[in-house]
Formats: C-alpha cells, structure tokens, sequence
C-alpha cells in the first residue's frame, strides 16, 4: 500500500520517486517496514522540499510578467494539469494571443511550458500548475 500510494503520488516522474524514496526511508522505523503512514509523512515532508527548490526554482526564473501568465495557465488547468488553450490563457489575462506570444516564447525558451500541439500549452514538470495555484503571485 505505501509503495502504490507513492507511485501514485509520483505521477510517473522519477525524479519524484527518488526525492519521495528518501524522505520516505528517513520516517520509516526500519529498513524492513515502511507503512502507508510512513510515505504520506515523507511525501509531505518531500513536498515541501519540491516546493522550496524543484519548484521554486523555476518559479523564480519567471518575470513578473511571465508569473502572471503561468498563474492563468494554472487556473485554467485546474486540477487536471493537462495542455491549456492559449487563447484561453489570452483570455483570462484580458489579452489576445498575439499580445502574449513574446512572454509565452520565453517561457517555452526558460524550459518552463511547451506547446504540445498548435494553440495549446503545458508544464514541462508534473505538479507546476498545483504549485503555482499555492503560491503568491
């Protein structure tokens, strides 16, 4: 049960795995027993670090400008973290796309988004839309 809830905390990215995995081994009682509570403790615990430095580092590579363009993405993904309209970004800033296309080219360029297809956008890391939506803009 702990190693599902992890791999399902992971969202299939290993680098997540691997910060979980530790935090994880750290609150379990021993090498041979890790429970369920262990790994919602050390994925708590993981989360916060992700938070500080995966995260917050990409965060802080943004203008302020370009914040508020992934904040709109964020609250256009909602939960589901999928792809996003750009049009839609455009729209919730109060826009036109071709207004945001400079900001949105030095996001894809900062490794930050990508444009999976014509006219839509994603984060490049699983959870960015989640950390935006908790973090001040």
């Amino acid at each position: 049960d702990a190693l599902d809830h992890t791999v399902t905390a992971a969202r299939g990215y290993p680098y997540f795995l691997q910060a979980y995995g530790k935090t994880i081994w750290n609150y379990a009682p021993g090498p041979d027993t890790i429970t369920t509570d262990d790994a919602v403790a050390g994925i708590s615990a993981a989360q916060a670090e992700l938070d500080h430095g995966f995260y917050g580092s990409r965060w802080n590579r943004a203008t302020p400008t370009q914040r508020s363009y992934l904040a709109a993405m964020a609250t256009e993904t909602g939960d589901n973290e999928g792809p996003v309209a750009s049009r839609a970004v455009a729209q919730r800033l109060g826009k036109r796309p071709s207004d945001l296309g400079p900001h949105r080219e030095q996001l894809i360029r900062k490794g930050l988004i990508y444009s999976p297809e014509r006219g839509l956008l994603a984060f490049t890391v699983p959870g960015m839309s989640r950390y935006v939506q908790r973090s001040p803009t």
